[in-house]
Formats: C-alpha cells, sequence, structure tokens
C-alpha cells in the first residue's frame, strides 16, 4: 500500500512537471448569471488538475481547463466569483497569473481593467468593408484600451465614446457570419456579425497610366472603390491586386495594379477587358485599346484661330483610337493624326484651358494656353500664273478676313489664309499696280487690328545655273539672273542652312556654303523676299592646295590659306614631318580660298624660332596637299613715311623703311609698291632698304611685302620729290672741290653749271645729314683767283637748284692757341681778334660760329679777323665754324671765364682834370660803374694804359664834390659783370716834393713838400722803381732811406692814399758814407701799424714790388722781364692778391687770400747785392723756416697720471 501511495504521488508530480509554466492570453470573460459571474481566462499550458490562479493577491482553485479549438491547444479556465475582490470597482486594476502547481513555476503576467457592464449592438456590415459605428455601453474608457476584430483580423479603432465605438470593417468577398470580438483593457465582448453587399463598383470609360518604381502601371477611375483595402482590377477575366482608392468609397476615385505583368503581354493597339471588383461585386466590363501616349510639346493657341501641332507619342497613330480630343468649350477640327503629331484647327478666346486627349480609352488631360496674337509675319512672296500674288508668313487669319495694301494703295481682302509647307499663305490679285523691276515695294497685311509692313523688292523671276559644289564645303559663284546688286536684300539657304552671300550682281552670286554629303540639295534664294528654288549637287572635293602665303590674326593665331579644305571634317597641319590638329576651314578673306590655323593657339610659337625654315602640309579628308616651305616670321609692321616717286633722291642710293621684319635674310623676302617690283638691296630686323628702276605713280600706292611667306599689306603716299638745295657751304677734299645741299641725285652724276657752263659730277653721298657731290675744279675754276666771286646751280635731272655764288677760296687757317674770355670786351679790348690765313677782305661775305653763338664780324684782313659776340661763350673746348664766300673752316678754341676786376690802389688825375682808376678786367666794350662811397656812378668803357694795366677816366665832379683834401673815400669797380674788390682812398689833388741830390753810395734823406698826412702807412715812394723805406712823414716833410745807384737822374715816384705824384733825383758822389752803411748792402728797418705799401721793379736781374695793404691789408705787385719776375698782389678788409707775370722763362703766378690780417708790429728787411733782391717779413705771429718743420708739445699732468694708472692696472 505505501509503495503504491509513493507511486501515485511520483505520478502526480510527473503530471505536473508535464505541463510545465502556463501562458495567460490577452483577454478574459465573464461567464454566470448577472452578480454572480465567474472569471474566465483563456491560455495554453494549462494544468489538466487543478490551477492556482492569483487576482489582485487573492489566489484560488480553478477547475479543470477545456479546450475550445479542434487542435487541443487554446484552454478556457472558469475561476469562481470570489477571486475578484467585491469592492473592486468598474475599470479597476487586475493583475493576474497563475502557476499550474505549488511549487511550479508561475506564468506571465496580465494587468487589465475590471469590465463588466459592456454591451454592443451589432448591425450588418457591407462585404466592401470601410468605417463602421457600433452603439453599445463601453464606459469611460480610452480609444488605447479598446481593440476590434472581425474573423480574427484587427480592425483600426476610430474613436470610442462611452455609448459608441466607430472602426473600419474589412473587405470580405462573400456574405454570411464572421467572428466579432470587442476587447477593452483586457475583457473580451464576443458574437457574430452578418456581411451583406452593398454598392457594386463602377468603373469609367477611360483609363491611364502612371510610373511606379521603374513599372508603368495601369490606373482606372471609377465609384464604390476600397479606400481601406485592396481592390481587385479583372484584366482579361483575371483578376490582380489593385491599390486601394485614393478618395472615399462613394467618390470619384483612382486605383491601379499592383504590377504591370497583366499589361506587358498586350500588344500596343491591341484590345483588353477590364472591370473592378470590390467586396466580391464587380463592376461592368469596359473594352479599352492598349496606348500609352505622352505629350512632349503643347502648342500655344492664338486668338485668331488656326492650325495647331500637338507634338508627343500617340501609339500606332490610328485615327481610330481617337475617343475624344476636347479644349474646353473651343470648337476643334482634327486635320491629322501620326505617332508624334496630331495637327487640329481650332477656334478660341484668349484663356487658359483643360484640353483632354483619349485614345483608346487612354485619358491624357493637360493645360493649353491661348494668348493674344501678335502682328502678322510676312516672310516672303511669289508670283502663281495670271499675276496672282502669293504671301507667305505667319499669324494670318484663317477665321478671321485679312487686309493686304499694296504701296499703301486700296487694300485687298483675304477672307481665309491656307497653309503650306508651314507658312501661312495669303492668295490674292493685288488691286495696285506693282512698280518697275528691281524697285522696293511695301506689302502691309492687318488681321483683327494688327498690322505688319515689310518691303520688298520687285521681281518677277530668278534663274541660277548651279555648279557641283563639294562635300567638304566652300565658296561658289553660280551665274543667273538677280536683278539687283545688294548682298544685304538676299538669303541663300542649302538643304534649310543658311549660306553667307558675299557678293552679288545682275549675273552672278558668290556665297559661302556648308559641308554636306555628296548628293543633291533643294538651294533656295531670297531676293528681296522673292522666293526661287532650285537643286545644287555636291560632290568629292579636289586634291587639297596650299598658297605659299601665310599671315596672323589679330588674336596671334597663324592662318594658312588654300583650296578644298574641310569645313566640317578635322583637318591635320603636317609641320617638319610632325601631325598637328588645325581648325576646320573658314572662309578666306581672299575670294574663293579657304583658312585654317593650329587648334592649339600656343603652336606654332612653341615648336619654331624666329626666321626659322619649315615645311607645310595640310591633311584634309584622307587628302594630302602640296608640301610648301616657309620662314617662321611672328610680325611683320612698317612705319611708312612719304617717299618719292624717283629713286634715288632721298639722301640715299636706296629707299629705306624702317620697321619689323624678323629676318636678315633678303632672299626670302620680295616687296611690290603700286604695281612696280621693287629691289631689294638688304633687310635686317629692323629696316629694309630697297630701290625700283620704274618712278612711282604719285598718291597713295599699295605695299605688298612677302617675308618667308608671311604677307604684309599697307599703302604708302609717293610725292614729287622737291627742287634740289644748293646750300651756301663747300670746301676742298684732295683738291676736289665738294658742294652741299639736298635733294641731288644719288644713283647717278648731277650736273653742276658753273658760270653757266655745265659740268658733271659725282653721284650724291649723305654726310652729316646734308647731300654732296664731288667734281675736279681744274678746268671750271682755273681762271679764278682766290677771293674771286663764281656762282653754281645743280641739277638733279629732274629739276635745278637755286643759285648760289660762292667766293673762291682754297683754304682758310685760325691761330686759335690764345684762350679767350666767354665774355666779350674784358680782354683789355672791345673785341677778339683771331690772326690766321683768312683770303678776302669782304666781311659781309664771312660767318662765324663759336659754339653756337653767332658772332659779329667786325672787320677781316687777308691775316687777321676781328669780332664780337652778344651772347657768352659756354666754357671750355668750343668748335670754331668760319665760312669765307660758302668756304667752310671748323677748328677748337678753349674758352675761359674772365678774372675778376681788379681796383688797384692807384688814381690819378688827367689832363682835363678827370678821376683816372687803374685795375684790370675792366669792361672795354659797355659803360663801367663806379661805386663811391657806396653810390654807383656811370664812367666811359676802359681804355689800355701798359703793362696790362686797364684804366679808367670818368669825371668826378658829383662823387666827390664833398670831399676835402686828405679825407678818405672808398672805390670799387663793376664791369657789368661783378664788382671788383674795394680800395679806400686818400682825397689829393696834387702833391709837392722838393728834392734834393742823393749820395750815390745809399743812405738817410728827408725831403720837404706838402703831404697832407702823417701815416706812413698810407704813403709810398719808389726810385727807379725800387721801393725805399719810408721812416717818417708829416704834412711838409718825408724820411726815408734810400739805396746806393750810380750816378745820374732817376723818376721817384711818391704815392699818398693812392694818388701818384712822379718827378726826379739826381744821384750824385757824396763824402764816404758813415760806418753804420754799408756797401753794396743795405738795410733798412721800419714799423708800420695796420698797413704796409711795397713797390719794386727789377731790370735785368733784379726784382720790382709793388703792394699796398690797407686796414690790414696787403697788395704786392711786380713785374720781371727777361728774367725777371713781376708780383703784384693786393689785400683789403682782410683779403690779399697777388699777381704775377714772367716772360722768357720765368713764372708768373696770381693768387688771392681772403680772411688775412696783420696787426702790431710788422718789420720789412730788404737786401741787395750784386744785382740780387732778398726780402723777409717778420710779424708778431712767428712763421716756421720753409726748410724746417718743428713740433713743441706738452702733455697735462692729469692725462699722464691717468695713462699711468690704466697701466697699473693691466699689470
Amino acid at each position: 500500500m505505501k509503495i503504491l501511495s509513493i507511486f501515485v504521488l511520483c505520478l502526480f508530480y510527473f503530471l505536473k512537471l508535464i505541463n510545465a509554466q502556463a501562458t495567460i492570453f490577452d483577454t478574459y470573460t465573464w461567464t454566470g448569471d448577472v452578480g454572480n459571474y465567474s472569471f474566465v481566462i483563456y491560455g495554453t499550458m494549462f494544468s489538466i488538475e487543478d490551477n492556482f490562479v492569483t487576482v489582485n493577491s487573492i489566489a484560488a482553485i480553478c477547475s479543470r481547463p477545456t479546450y475550445i479549438d479542434s487542435s487541443q491547444t487554446v484552454q478556457r479556465l472558469v475561476c469562481p466569483p470570489s477571486i475578484i475582490n467585491s469592492k473592486l470597482e468598474e475599470g479597476g486594476d487586475l493583475v493576474v497569473y497563475m502557476k499550474t502547481y505549488i511549487g511550479g513555476p508561475m506564468s506571465n503576467i496580465q494587468n487589465w481593467k475590471l469590465y463588466k457592464q459592456i454591451s454592443v449592438t451589432l448591425k450588418d456590415m457591407n462585404t466592401s468593408g470601410g468605417a463602421v459605428t457600433l452603439s453599445g455601453q463601453f464606459s469611460k474608457v480610452n480609444i488605447d484600451q479598446v481593440k476590434v476584430k472581425i474573423d480574427g483580423a484587427d480592425c483600426q479603432v476610430l474613436s470610442v465614446t462611452p455609448t459608441q465605438v466607430q472602426f473600419k470593417s474589412p473587405q470580405k468577398q462573400s456574405i454570411g457570419l464572421y467572428p466579432f470580438s470587442l476587447i477593452v483593457s483586457g475583457f473580451e465582448y464576443k458574437a457574430n456579425i452578418n456581411y451583406v453587399y452593398g454598392v457594386a463598383p463602377t468603373l469609367d470609360n477611360k483609363y491611364s497610366w502612371k510610373k511606379v518604381n521603374g513599372m508603368t502601371l495601369l490606373v482606372v477611375s471609377g465609384k464604390y472603390f476600397s479606400q481601406d483595402s485592396d481592390n481587385i482590377i479583372k484584366v482579361n477575366g483575371v483578376d490582380y491586386a489593385a491599390s486601394t482608392a485614393d478618395a472615399p468609397f462613394g467618390s470619384q476615385a483612382n486605383i491601379n495594379l499592383k504590377s504591370d505583368a497583366p499589361t506587358n503581354s498586350i500588344v500596343e493597339g491591341s484590345s483588353f477587358q477590364v472591370s473592378i471588383k470590390v467586396g466580391g461585386q464587380s463592376s461592368d466590363v469596359k473594352t479599352f485599346e492598349l496606348v500609352k501616349p505622352s505629350i512632349t510639346k503643347t502648342p500655344t493657341l492664338f486668338d485668331i484661330g488656326g492650325i495647331a501641332v500637338l507634338e508627343g507619342t500617340f501609339g500606332t497613330g490610328s485615327s481610330s483610337l481617337l475617343r475624344q480630343f476636347t479644349i474646353s468649350t473651343a470648337t476643334i477640327l482634327l486635320q491629322t493624326i501620326n505617332t508624334t503629331a496630331i495637327k487640329f484647327q481650332y477656334s478660341i478666346n484668349v484663356g487658359t484651358y483643360a484640353m483632354v486627349l483619349n485614345l483608346g480609352g487612354c485619358e491624357l488631360t493637360t493645360q493649353i494656353t491661348s494668348s493674344a496674337t501678335p502682328s502678322p509675319i510676312i516672310n516672303k512672296y511669289t508670283w502663281a500664273s495670271n499675276g496672282v500674288l502669293n504671301l507667305y508668313g505667319q499669324w494670318f487669319g484663317y477665321y478671321v478676313p485679312n487686309s493686304v495694301y499694296i504701296n499703301n494703295g486700296n487694300g485687298d481682302t483675304v477672307q481665309t489664309a491656307s497653309l503650306s509647307n508651314g507658312y501661312d499663305v495669303l492668295v490674292l490679285t493685288p488691286s495696285t499696280a506693282m512698280p518697275s523691276l528691281g524697285d522696293s515695294f511695301s506689302v502691309k497685311v492687318t488681321v483683327k487690328g494688327r498690322s505688319t509692313t515689310v518691303n520688298f523688292i520687285y521681281m518677277q523671276s530668278i534663274s541660277m545655273q548651279t555648279l557641283p559644289i563639294y562635300r567638304t564645303g566652300g565658296i561658289a559663284t553660280f551665274t543667273g539672273l538677280y536683278t539687283v546688286s545688294n548682298p544685304n536684300v538676299v538669303s541663300l539657304t542649302i538643304d534649310g542652312t543658311q549660306c553667307n552671300v558675299t557678293t552679288i550682281s545682275p549675273t552672278s552670286i558668290t556665297f559661302i556654303y556648308p559641308s554636306k554629303a555628296i548628293g543633291q540639295y533643294t538651294l533656295l534664294i531670297y531676293i528681296g523676299g522673292y522666293e526661287y528654288s532650285t537643286t545644287v549637287q555636291y560632290t568629292n572635293p579636289p586634291t587639297p592646295t596650299l598658297l605659299k602665303t601665310y599671315r596672323w590674326s589679330s588674336t596671334g593665331q597663324m592662318i594658312f590659306t588654300g583650296t578644298g579644305i574641310s569645313y566640317v571634317n578635322p583637318n591635320q597641319f603636317i609641320i617638319n614631318g610632325t601631325n598637328y590638329g588645325a581648325t576646320l576651314a573658314v572662309a578666306s578673306l581672299k575670294p574663293g580660298y579657304d583658312d585654317i590655323t593650329f587648334t592649339d593657339k600656343t603652336l606654332p610659337s612653341s615648336i619654331l624660332q624666329e626666321d626659322q625654315l619649315f615645311t607645310v602640309q595640310v591633311s584634309t579628308n584622307t587628302l594630302l596637299s602640296n608640301v610648301v616651305s616657309f620662314n617662321f616670321i611672328k610680325n611683320i609692321s612698317m612705319n611708312v613715311v612719304n617717299i618719292y616717286s624717283v629713286d634715288g633722291l632721298g639722301g640715299s642710293v636706296f629707299t629705306t623703311i624702317n620697321g619689323t621684319y624678323g629676318t636678315s635674310n633678303k632672299e626670302i623676302a620680295s616687296l611690290t609698291i603700286g604695281s612696280v617690283q621693287c629691289t631689294i638691296n638688304s633687310i635686317s630686323p629692323t629696316s629694309i632698304v630697297f630701290s625700283h628702276n620704274s618712278n612711282f605713280v604719285l598718291g597713295y600706292n599699295s605695299i605688298s611685302l612677302n617675308i618667308g611667306g608671311l604677307m604684309y599689306y599697307t599703302s604708302i603716299n609717293v610725292i614729287s620729290p622737291p627742287t634740289p638745295t644748293l646750300l651756301y657751304s663747300y670746301y676742298w677734299s684732295n683738291d676736289i672741290i665738294v658742294l652741299k645741299g639736298s635733294i641731288f641725285s644719288y644713283n647717278s652724276p648731277n650736273k653742276v653749271v658753273i658760270n653757266g657752263f655745265d659740268y658733271n659730277s659725282s653721284p650724291a653721298t649723305l654726310v652729316n645729314g646734308n647731300d654732296e657731290i664731288t667734281f675736279y675744279d681744274d678746268f671750271a675754276t682755273s681762271s679764278l683767283t682766290i677771293g674771286q666771286p663764281f656762282t653754281v646751280y645743280v641739277s638733279n635731272w629732274v629739276q635745278d637748284s637755286n643759285s648760289v655764288t660762292f667766293l673762291y677760296i682754297k683754304s682758310i687757317s685760325i691761330n686759335t692757341s690764345v684762350d679767350i674770355y666767354s665774355i666779350d670786351g674784358l680782354g683789355g679790348r672791345a673785341s677778339t681778334i683771331f690772326s690766321g690765313l683768312f683770303g678776302t677782305t669782304n666781311n659781309s661775305a664771312v660767318s662765324l660760329y663759336i659754339g653756337d653763338v653767332e658772332c659779329n664780324v667786325n672787320s677781316i684782313e687777308q691775316s687777321l679777323i676781328d669780332f664780337s659776340h652778344s651772347n657768352p661763350f659756354p666754357l671750355g673746348s668750343n668748335n670754331v665754324w668760319i665760312s669765307i664766300g660758302g668756304f667752310e673752316y671748323n677748328t677748337t678754341v678753349n674758352v675761359i671765364s674772365p678774372p675778376k676786376p681788379i681796383l688797384l690802389n692807384s688814381y690819378s688825375w688827367s689832363a682835363d682834370d678827370n678821376l683816372v682808376l687803374k685795375g684790370s678786367t675792366f669792361n672795354y666794350k659797355s659803360s663801367n660803374k663806379v661805386n663811391v662811397n657806396g653810390v654807383d656812378f656811370d664812367s666811359p668803357v676802359a681804355t689800355f694804359l701798359n703793362h696790362s694795366i686797364d684804366q679808367i677816366i670818368f669825371d668826378d665832379s658829383a662823387p666827390t664834390s664833398s670831399l676835402t683834401l686828405g679825407q678818405s673815400f672808398t672805390v670799387y669797380v663793376n664791369n657789368g659783370i661783378e664788382n671788383s674788390n674795394s680800395v679806400t682812398f686818400v682825397y689829393l689833388r696834387s702833391i709837392s716834393i722838393t728834392t734834393k741830390s742823393l749820395n750815390n753810395t745809399g743812405g738817410n734823406a728827408t725831403f720837404s713838400g706838402d703831404y697832407y698826412v702823417s701815416d706812413t702807412s698810407l704813403v709810398s715812394l719808389s726810385i727807379d722803381g725800387v721801393e725805399v723805406q719810408i721812416t717818417d712823414i708829416s704834412p711838409n716833410t718825408i724820411s726815408f732811406q734810400y739805396p746806393s745807384k750810380t750816378i745820374g737822374e732817376y723818376n721817384l715816384l711818391i704815392k699818398i692814399g693812392g694818388f701818384e705824384y712822379l718827378t726826379t733825383v739826381q744821384y750824385v758822389t757824396k763824402p764816404t758814407p758813415s760806418p753804420s752803411q754799408t756797401t753794396a748792402t743795405q738795410t733798412t728797418e721800419s714799423q708800420t701799424t695796420n698797413s704796409q705799401t711795397t713797390e719794386s721793379q727789377t731790370t735785368g736781374g733784379s726784382q720790382t714790388t709793388e703792394s699796398q695793404t690797407t686796414g690790414g691789408n696787403q697788395t704786392t705787385e711786380s713785374q720781371t722781364t727777361g728774367g725777371t719776375q713781376t708780383t703784384e698782389s693786393q689785400t683789403t678788409g682782410g683779403t690779399q692778391t697777388t699777381e704775377s707775370q714772367t716772360t722768357s722763362g720765368t713764372p708768373t703766378t696770381e693768387s688771392q687770400t681772403t680772411g688775412t690780417q696783420t696787426t702790431n708790429t710788422q718789420t720789412t728787411s730788404t737786401q741787395t747785392t750784386a744785382g740780387t733782391s732778398t726780402s723777409s717779413q717778420t710779424s708778431s705771429k712767428p712763421e716756421l723756416p720753409s726748410d724746417e718743420l718743428s713740433i713743441s708739445f706738452k702733455l697735462p699732468i692729469s692725462f699722464i697720471l691717468i695713462t699711468l694708472s690704466l697701466f697699473l692696472l693691466l699689470l
């Protein structure tokens, strides 16, 4: 028994293990009576014994489950009412789970709401499905708590209220009962719902197509299609899935097949049948033809009506397919239909309309616009028989009348236009007379108030004799009858391609035609609007040819010219054997020829060098041209100027035109001017030199220049050569006379006429810009004497020159070894003199230039020329050019600046009681100015005194009228260029001196007289030119030391304040001098304060010195002759001037010092021994000897100490 119990217990647990974990489904229901409902759940894997169910923590043992499906999978489990808390309200939470045995696994947990008061009132459903509203009690639930299922399928819940629920019912293909379930937060209401048939679908008598994912799907329209579930389209009796409707059930809607397979098997144009099935009900069957039309171009319509073409694809193009073609309310008349176009006639007002096209049931709808008609266009005209005029154009009226006016005459009415070859045509017999042939006439057409007027040329006929033309394109000339000569009124086309008419005459026309394949084409020509049609034959081109010229375009492209070069097929250049791309041919500037260039603009500059020889060949249409050699020239330009019609008269045997030529090889160049072929004598990159045997035509002549194949064209003005000119100039070259002029002949001898006799000369040569000719004068001038005039003119064999009278001069020489001053009148005379050989005394026949300054020749002699000049000469070496009777001579002369004027410390009175001043560089040509005490006074020109001393004599009545004897006055002279030094004089009218004889051994002497001063520095005294030492002076006495001299009478010159007085003194023999005197040596020492004057003169080895010092200034003047030295110096206001002149090998020195002053004490010692004079001067400022340099310095003790300290620091 125990064993059996154990067995039963084990079996029980085994069965529990088999049930394992249960699953509770999403819904629950109630069973039993109201108020005592049992709780029913559904699921799987419930225990076949008791199950332990927990609801809101209340557990209960529920009875054994039952299976509710045939497969015994879904179980129903009923729990007692006690499992639900009686206090739980409607809508409260239910948390439910279970176990199939104690300790077993827990099922899933369901969270539900407690609902017991849910009820639904069911009604019939349409098999087509759709939105349904059911009434009932639904408590207060949200839409997301409600689910509706019909036949197990979820329905979309649209809305929920406490009394209504709205949802979409599915489509059913048959009527009858179907399971219905309403689930509210887990509670499930179950029932059966009845499906019945509703309204059957209707199908329109049209279809269309739509593109979806690369498929072309059939689209049909109608009503009562399902918008909530797929519909069915039957094609030829077979059901195919279709899309949902694009509009609600009962509205006009469209549906489409979901695949293109049903229609792909149907041949275009074949018929097929279509019906619709919705909710088990079918529409009527429609029969269509399969067409897939499209509209690619919708025409614009116009309010005058007319004919239009609708472009697209229209199936087989059969008119039997056309079921509908309407444009709103317009009147449409079909004319033609084909696979790509529908032509129709219409009448319509302005507006936008819907256009409907139905082909075989396939319907297209699009918008089409009707606009206000433009003004009519009149394109051309022709004549029919019996004077009937055909006007071709556009916008003529088809449904409204047209009015036509010829030359503004009476209007002709044409009721309707016709269509011909794309043109609207008006046919009429003009009521107005036409003009003469070739004259213009106007045509005005008015349609519906809009007018257009054009001008035509009146033509009755055109004829043309065509010739075969080349398939490569090119230029052609056809003869015929064309009446006009203006290409602007001509239009010519070949096969619809416009050609360029270059020229036309009444009997010929030239035009550029395009390339075309070999064959015959229509040629249309319009002359002034008149149309003529013929045909032209295209043939194979001949072998291409290349001309021996090329040119550069304005954009820098190298252009070659030839014939037979393709206008449409690729061309190639072969340059030096290498292929390069070439452009298509274009019409050349040369009529009847073709031009091509490189496709790469950088060629040929990148492969060729300037002046390089290269070969060119053209390949076109598989044919090769001739091979041509060229030279690579980048540019040609000519700087053209007027040239003479006769050769050899332009300053050269040849004519030269400068420019850019790119070569020096004359063999590759040719030049033509007008019709004259020129001979090129030489060429360079910058000039071309040529000659010509024939004279050029006067006026503008064309120039054609070919350099290495590069052509250059321009024009040049040819003028008559001017009359030859003989200049007033000649010279001798190796005893050959040379004449100068212009426009002499360079390529043949010139004729020289001398005193009426003809002589031949050489051809001209160009020298310094002049033409020169030479000839031997043995016979021509053999009878002339030097200075004799002779008359000459020259003939270049075209014209005679002017006549010139020369003087016969064989040679000229000028001595220019002496420098001249740049200013006239300052060299000791008023003018300048050159010596030399001049051959005439006629100064009117003489021209003289020094530099660029023209001189005035005052007089000329055989060996002397006197001249003056107003403008100064440039300093330095200047060219001297002189022409005597036309004979020219050139040399040079050195021009120097004149020295500054010097006023000497010396004045006197002339015999007529005028003041006489001395100096140098006074003006001999114009008046000088004398400044006395700061006031300028005019004086006469200077005169020469002696020893290169200038003097000025002028009336002093005004300058010195207020001076008293002995009073000082200051003077300087201006020579018209600059001021001299300033000198202070003492005003004296005379000096009296009582002389005594002097001892020939020298000594001291005192002379009485009237001297007016007491300052020795204002006085100088010299005996026989030798300055003596003045030891004392008073107004009445002067004491001095005098030198020894031989017995005789000597000049004595005394100078007081610059005033000079000259007398004589007698040297006699006196007793032997005291021991203080020496023989042959005399020393004089004197002291001068602030001024010193010394004058000395030495002759035959002696020295003369004259000096004057004022205010600490010193002037020294000396002259040496025959081995003697003269020194002159003057110092004023701290300035010292020294002038010396040496003749016969002795030096001359001139110096000026400014800013020196001697004060305090100055000692001068002079010693003369055996004809030698030695002078030395000592002042308070010691001077070092010239042969010794002594340097002494002291170092400050501070410097020594600092240096020593630094040294110790370094140690």
